[in-house]
């Protein structure tokens, strides 16, 4: 369930009230869901617009689409009192450029993603004006080069100090903006859910009754997403099935995929699971981009297949080649029968399949690039039931829950990874392995397909082999899988 969220009147407490009186150039204020600091920094971006006259602030989230659906809901529900011009006069949030104040104050709305022209146009012009105040909203989505981009635009000196403030939840370790206030180049302002009045009793220090209902939430999650959420901590996932999935990387700002790129659609089935429905566009060099998404719990077949219908447009469903799904046979059927055309049984090998898309993310040894990308906020709709039991609402959401089982002394390994969070992880396996797996159906032994190996080997293992039996060979190829070429799209 969501954070309880106050009334407008409002008295900040711990991280936040700091974060009131902060000065210092760069700050970042993080900790647990629900600890409220996204109510602070938005507290301070009202309070900076009505202290100084004509200053300048900036609201910002890696995508516009982002910061529409949740920082300016809270914004001008939970932050700007009722009745101010601030809100009442102009467009709808969804249209905004800017809110300004009667006293020329200015807060400047804008993602800093490079997704189409718009996009581009709309970062370019952030780049070219000046700010006093810079409030990045979930800001371990940005990256550093975006940080120290925006860094540059704090000159406009109506406030009397310069401020770029990053608000999120912890990632792992590694990521850069702890690494950045580890080596005291940004003031760090942990915040905690005791801070929170919604959640506890400022004066008993007890937790409220909304609190109480909010930290069970919490503590039923598990691993690093409970030592995230619930305690605030930075810590690496253990166990993660694909390591190298670097969201830096693989995960890109939205755009069209020309016209003559190959479509695909891979479907995993599920209701009180998430049903998950990707769309992938295939460039001419065999590169993957999902474009497209349905995560969605509680829906029929049915209702996914109108959906999915009223998501394409005639030209995008001629080029789909395949509808790539799980293996349940009244399900298929139903999206036979709603308009779903050529459905294909998808290739279910797990632990090849998780080795091909490990080769994806690491990418061609000739071209030195990945062969698979995501794109970013291109669900179709969220489910908010996923979200405010803080599961995973995509599959962007899994990468870093898709883990294998912890290694109990005295017992077997487990090869095949928990069955949790791999609903999105498993749509992507299906895909990959439609690709790049060779032989019939399920039944003959997959083939990695693995752009820039060297020739011999690929003539040596392009030849079919019967079902059940390995590749051979010998020497150090013989260990090797067997190779096709992608260039040459001679698959199937």
């Amino acid at each position: 369930m969501p954070a309880p969220s106050p009334t407008k009147a409002y008295t900040p407490h711990g991280a936040a009230e700091a974060l009131m009186y902060c000065r210092d150039r760069e700050v970042m204020i993080d900790g647990p869901a629900g600890t409220g600091k996204t109510l602070g920094v938005l507290h301070k971006a009202l309070l900076a617009a009505v202290t100084w006259p004509g200053s300048r602030i900036a609201m910002i989230r890696k995508t516009r689409k982002s910061l529409t659906d949740s920082v300016l809901v809270s914004w001008e529900e939970k932050v700007v009192p009722d009745g101010w011009s601030l809100v009442e006069e102009g467009p709808h949030r969804a249209y905004r450029r800017s809110y300004v104040h009667a006293n020329k104050s200015e807060l400047v709305l804008a993602g800093i993603d490079m997704a189409d022209a718009g996009a581009r146009a709309a970062r370019a012009a952030l780049m070219s004006t000046e700010f006093d105040l810079i409030c990045c909203f979930e800001a371990t989505e940005l990256l550093l080069s975006d940080w120290e981009a925006l860094t540059t635009r704090l000159r406009h000196y109506v406030m009397p100090y310069q401020q770029i403030v990053a608000d999120c939840n912890p990632q792992g370790p590694s990521h850069w903006l702890k690494a950045r206030a580890d080596l005291g180049r940004m003031t760090r302002l942990p915040s905690r859910h005791t801070e929170n009045p919604l959640l506890f009793d400022q004066r008993t220090g007890k937790p409220t009754r909304e609190g109480e209902e909010y930290l069970d939430t919490l503590d039923a999650l598990s691993g690093h997403r409970r030592a995230r959420l619930r305690d605030g901590k930075w810590v690496q996932a253990e166990g993660v099935v694909y390591p190298t999935y670097d969201a830096a990387v693989h995960l890109v700002d939205p755009f069209e995929p020309p016209s003559d790129w190959d479509r695909y659609r891979v479907i995993d089935f599920g209701f009180n699971n998430p049903f998950v429905c990707q769309w992938y566009a295939e460039n001419p060099d065999g590169d993957l981009y999902r474009y497209r998404e349905i995560y969605m719990t509680g829906r029929t077949v049915a209702s996914h297949s109108k959906t999915i219908l009223e998501c394409e447009t005639e030209a995008e469903r001629r080029r789909i080649r395949a509808t790539i799904a799980d293996h349940d046979a009244e399900d298929c059927e139903t999206l036979r029968q709603n308009g779903i055309r050529n459905v294909v049984r998808a290739r279910k090998d797990v632990r090849r399949g998780i080795e091909a898309v490990e080769e994806r993310l690491v990418g061609s040894v000739r071209r030195d690039r990945p062969g698979i990308y995501f794109m970013r906020d291109v669900l179709v709709e969220r489910d908010s039931t996923l979200a405010d039991r803080f599961l995973p609402s995509s599959s962007d959401g899994e990468w870093e829950a898709y883990v294998y089982p912890e290694v109990v002394v005295g017992k077997p390994d487990k090869e095949e990874p928990v069955k949790q969070f791999d609903h999105g992880m498993d749509a992507t396996r299906y895909m990959v392995a439609h690709l790049d797996f060779v032989g019939s159906g399920g039944s003959a032994v997959p083939t990695v397909v693995r752009r820039g190996v060297a020739a011999d080997a690929r003539a040596r293992y392009t030849e079919p082999q019967p079902s059940g039996e390995e590749p051979t060979g010998t020497g150090q190829a013989a260990s090797m899988p067997r190779v096709v070429k992608r260039g040459g799209r001679s698959r199937r």
